[in-house]
């Protein structure tokens, strides 16, 4: 069994959204692209509602983050 690798994010982090992010099957935009989010917590990235509990594996974030700072 392939384990997966949470991207490590640390409070505080600075993310840009380069690609528009829908969570669940509501049509609900999470994350837009070209908007700016911060980690709130350890290894979680505060969404557009201010959810902040939303990690990201290792093999997707780089297709829809790029860190800021």
């Amino acid at each position: 069994r392939k384990s997966i690798r949470i991207m490590e994010i640390l409070r505080g982090q600075v993310f840009e959204c380069i690609r528009t992010v829908i969570m669940d099957g509501s049509g609900d935009v999470a994350y837009e692209k070209g908007c700016l989010y911060m980690s709130e917590e350890d290894d979680c990235i505060t969404d557009s509602s201010g959810d902040i509990f939303h990690s990201w594996n290792v093999s997707y974030f780089s297709k829809y983050f790029k860190k800021v700072n």
